[in-house]
C-alpha cells in the first residue's frame, strides 16, 4: 500500500484541488461544480482495489423485489457497457464501483486514470439513481 499512497500523495501535491486523502480514503473532485466521490483504497493479493460507494440499495429500491430486480438489471447493463469500472452490491447492501489495479502497474499516470474514471462513473451512476451527491 505504501507505493500506492506515495503515488496518490504526489498527485495531491501536484493538484490539491482535485484530490484529498485521509488514511486509505481519497476524495476526488469530479467536476467544476464541486461534486466529489470518495474512494477507498485496499490491497487484495496482487491488486490494489479501489472502491467507491454509489448508494445504499434500500434508498434506491426499498424492499420491493421488483425494484431490486430492476436495479440489478441496471447494474448488469452498466457493467456490460463499461468494462473498466465494475458495479456490484457489497456486503453492506450498497451499490459500489470498483477497479482492480495490478500492483506492478502503479505509476502516477495509471493511478490518476483509474481514480478519475472510477470517481466519474460512480458519481454519474449515483446521480442517475439518487439525484444527489452523498459520497
Amino acid at each position: 500500500m505504501h507505493a500506492l499512497l506515495r503515488v496518490i500523495d504526489d498527485l495531491i501535491e501536484s493538484d490539491p484541488d482535485s484530490y484529498k486523502r485521509t488514511g486509505n480514503n481519497v476524495r476526488v473532485t469530479v467536476d467544476r461544480f464541486g461534486r466529489t466521490q470518495r474512494i477507498l483504497l485496499a490491497r487484495k493479493n496482487n491488486f490494489y482495489v479501489l472502491t467507491s460507494p454509489v448508494a445504499y440499495v434500500e434508498s434506491i429500491a426499498g424492499t420491493d423485489a421488483a425494484e431490486r430486480r430492476s436495479l440489478l438489471a441496471h447494474i448488469w447493463s452498466r457493467n456490460a457497457l463499461k468494462p473498466l469500472v465494475i458495479l456490484r452490491i457489497d456486503g453492506r447492501d450498497r451499490v459500489v464501483g470498483q477497479v482492480f489495479v495490478p500492483i506492478d502497474q502503479v505509476s502516477p499516470t495509471t493511478i490518476e486514470f483509474y481514480l478519475k474514471n472510477l470517481a466519474r462513473d460512480c458519481d454519474r451512476f449515483e446521480y442517475i439513481l439518487t439525484g444527489t451527491d452523498n459520497y
